[in-house]
């Protein structure tokens, strides 16, 4: 049985984006995923931040081994998920970036701070609720959520 998860893209000025993931949708395989997805596009950005668009064209990109799509974008939730990221991005690229923070060296340290991470595990599409409805984490609080195996802990 596969362990399905979807994935939210969204951002304050309403910009929703579903992802589905049909398996490994744990939180050490999917989140780690999702965390070293942000960290890799923040070092290659021009500006130290991998905004909505951009997050959205990597995961279409990403593969199995076997080459099929890891993410397929979809209408909304799916009713058999396992596990429900939400990812809040600040909006766009030109919504809050100012010319001048894209030349400033500490630009990733301050805008890392903008993205916030929502998670829940379970069953089923309330798990959006579930998630969205918890404190955002910073992707520093993620990350240690990942790494320690957070999702196999008692509730």
């Amino acid at each position: 049985m596969s362990t399905r998860c979807n994935v939210l893209l969204h951002s304050p000025n309403g910009a929703r984006v579903y992802f589905y993931r049909h398996s490994d949708g744990y939180l050490t395989q999917a989140g780690a995923r999702l965390f070293h997805v942000f960290t890799a596009m923040s070092a290659r950005s021009k500006d130290g931040f991998p905004w909505i668009g951009d997050f959205a064209e990597r995961l279409l990109r990403a593969q199995t081994e076997s080459g099929d799509p890891l993410y397929r974008m979809t209408s909304g939730v799916h009713e058999d998920i396992n596990y429900f990221y939400a990812l809040e991005f600040p909006g766009f690229q030109d919504d809050d970036m100012r010319a001048a923070d894209r030349d400033d060296p500490n630009s990733y340290a301050r805008n890392k701070t903008l993205l916030q991470f929502r998670w829940a595990k379970g069953y089923g599409p309330g798990l959006e609720a579930e998630a969205l409805a918890k404190s955002p984490l910073t992707v520093d609080e993620f990350w240690r959520d990942f790494a320690r195996n957070a999702d196999r802990e008692e509730d």
